[in-house]
């Protein structure tokens, strides 16, 4: 995929010690990767499922106006792109039984894995010519993987199902974004973590 004209959060500063975020048209980047999904079923009611990922992007041009550099322009060619891991996978199985005519049951247990991913754009680059630049693990989430998990009990004679189901069961502590306030080395930053572990009971009644 050749991709123009791509708009990044970024941060600025505005002032001498005033950091602001914003958004600017960044860059043209190729992506290249493969995908695939499949599922099995070894014998009847079961199903494994599984799904792979792997997502090569890269800035082909990416420049930003600083007079501080000699060509007028700031080369971040090399920045990560944002929130796009290299590898994702998942995991699935899904056993269904008839207990009687009148009731069946359904479990589902699902496993997703991405691996380290950048969520916001990094200082890696000063914003003057020598100048000291941010770690880049102050933008990173390292790879982590969530478990779900689902109980379903479908009663026919009352057209309703009944699910109690767990998200994140592990309850593993991740970010889904970051804004980085970090200008030249100095600075903050602040996030937001995905749900924690959480349960439910869904029931569905058909008319």
């Amino acid at each position: 995929q050749d991709y123009d004209d791509i708009i990044r959060t970024i941060a600025f500063e505005v002032a001498p010690g005033l950091i602001a975020t914003g958004a600017q048209n960044a860059a043209t980047a190729k992506i290249d990767g493969v995908e695939f999904d499949g599922f099995i079923r070894p014998f009847d009611g079961l199903t494994l499922s599984g799904t792979f990922a792997y997502t090569n992007p890269r800035y082909i041009d990416y420049r930003v106006p600083n007079a501080a550099f000699p060509s007028g322009f700031r080369d971040q060619s090399a920045q990560e792109f944002q929130n796009i891991a290299e590898f994702t996978y998942s995991l699935g199985a899904r056993y269904e039984i008839s207990v009687s005519d009148d009731l069946d049951l359904f479990t589902q247990v699902n496993w997703s894995h991405r691996s380290t991913a950048s969520l916001f754009e990094n200082d890696l680059v000063p914003n003057v010519p020598g100048g000291p630049s941010a770690p880049i693990s102050s933008t990173n989430q390292p790879a982590y993987g969530l478990l779900d998990a689902s109980l379903s009990v479908d009663i026919k004679s009352i057209d309703t199902t009944i699910t109690i189901w767990g998200r994140n069961v592990l309850n593993e502590r991740y970010l889904v974004s970051i804004t980085s306030l970090v200008n030249n080395g100095v600075g903050a930053g602040f996030g937001t973590f995905g749900p924690p572990a959480t349960v439910g009971v869904d029931v569905t009644k058909r008319f």
